[in-house]
């Protein structure tokens, strides 16, 4: 029990460095590409050539993760979670390392490198699903894999406050610049390893199995291809779809409808992530345990999809109300989903699903917004109905796959 409840709090731990380590970094990629503030181009670069550098340096975090997820899923398969989740922090380390050193050597270039080993080592969140899935019977799965949730939502909200600290010469001086929060995220990498090392093994792994150059991409085709896993993860694809293009523009419908400021909408997101937590510590455990998980998905997202759409229609102070339902829904949904794809493939393929389900996660969430971004041509409107057609279109999925098992 002693090892089980250490194990939970490292594969925490691990997520939550990793989710912070990427939040700490955000705030700099705006003024060092954006406003050139470490002369990385010349003079002459146009803005809209900025825009694009700048939309690369994020967007090659999520190729790399998308590309690598499977690989080190199917690793930790092989060779255990425990050295590869090292690995994975250690790599983390390295890569914001190396994106500091793009700011004395003032090159776009190191940049990029930096970001790409940072994404291509993020698989700590499939790989410690994958853990916790290890030492969970079935009842207690899907509310520890809420934990995994947690770590992530609490690591994306409070990184960039934390990165924005740390660049604040207002405390710290003169000592503190663009290079400061990269510093901060290699170390929580190197902490993070630490932690590991006493983490004692979850799987042994199975030697046989083969891992090559396409690995990635077949495990994704076998995901998408095998009927036992396609069903759940084209739902987890369209959930996560509309999920992004909806978070990704709250904070333009914010401002332009109720005319609220950058401070009160970092506010609100971190309310929305206190109210995440508590969903997933008190509410998600008694209602994985009280009803069918394909129940739970069904409900939630066709929750999702009315409060998406009433969202995108309601130009006054009752909107927020609608966005704390679609953040009661979230982990519902996420979680349920994770738990049922774990459920239908044998043991030493938990790494695989779980690297396949982290390659949906980088996909949909580096694509997406960009995609959001295209429609807010049209009108938030516009954004908001793709949004909910993508919650509706799982929504079918799941009914689909529940009338299967009837």
């Amino acid at each position: 029990m002693k090892n089980q409840k250490y194990a939970i709090f490292a594969l925490f731990v691990a997520i939550l460095i990793d989710a912070l380590g990427w939040g700490v970094a955000f705030p700099v990629l705006a003024p060092v590409i954006l406003h050139n503030s470490a002369h990385m181009f010349s003079s002459t670069v146009s803005l809209a050539s900025k825009n694009m550098l700048y939309e690369i340096a994020l967007s090659i975090y999520c190729i790399f993760m998308f590309l690598m997820s499977p690989v080190l899923g199917s690793l930790s398969d092989k060779y255990g979670r425990k050295s590869i989740l090292i690995v994975s922090m250690l790599g983390n380390c390295i890569g914001f390392f190396i994106s500091a050193l793009s700011i004395p050597m003032h090159s776009y270039t190191v940049l990029l490198i930096g970001r790409s080993v940072a994404g291509a080592t993020a698989g700590s969140i499939p790989i410690a699903q994958a853990g916790i899935i290890d030492i969970s019977s079935k009842e207690q799965t899907a509310s520890r894999l809420g934990l995994v949730v947690l770590g992530n939502v609490v690591g994306f909200a409070v990184g960039p406050v934390i990165g924005g600290f740390f660049m604040d010469q207002s405390i710290f001086g003169s000592w503190t610049n663009f290079q400061t929060p990269f510093f901060v995220s290699a170390a929580m990498g190197l902490f993070g390893a630490l932690i590991l090392f006493f983490y004692k093994e979850t799987f042994q792994g199975n030697k046989t199995i083969k891992i090559h150059a396409l690995t990635s991409f077949q495990n994704i085709y076998n995901a998408f291809s095998k009927k036992i896993t396609l069903q759940y993860c084209m739902l987890l694809l369209c959930f996560l779809f509309g999920w992004g293009i909806y978070f990704s523009t709250m904070p333009v419908l914010l401002t332009e409808r109720l005319g609220w400021t950058g401070s009160s909408i970092g506010y609100f997101i971190a309310y929305l992530g206190t109210v995440f937590a508590l969903m997933i510590l008190f509410v998600l455990p008694k209602i994985t345990t009280k009803f069918q998980l394909k129940n739970i998905i069904s409900f939630a997202l066709i929750m999702l999809f009315v409060a998406t759409i009433l969202f995108a229609s309601i130009y006054n102070s009752i909107t927020p109300w609608f966005i704390i339902i679609l953040t009661v829904a979230v982990p519902l949904i996420y979680v349920s989903t994770v738990t049922i794809l774990s459920s239908q493939v044998s043991e030493d393929k938990q790494g695989e699903i779980m690297g396949v389900t982290g390659s949906i996660f980088a996909l949909t969430w580096g694509v997406g917004p960009i995609i959001g971004a295209y429609f807010l041509r049209h009108g938030l409107y516009a954004t908001y109905a793709l949004a909910g057609c993508a919650f509706l279109l799982a929504f079918a999925i799941s009914l689909l796959h529940k009338k299967k098992d009837i």
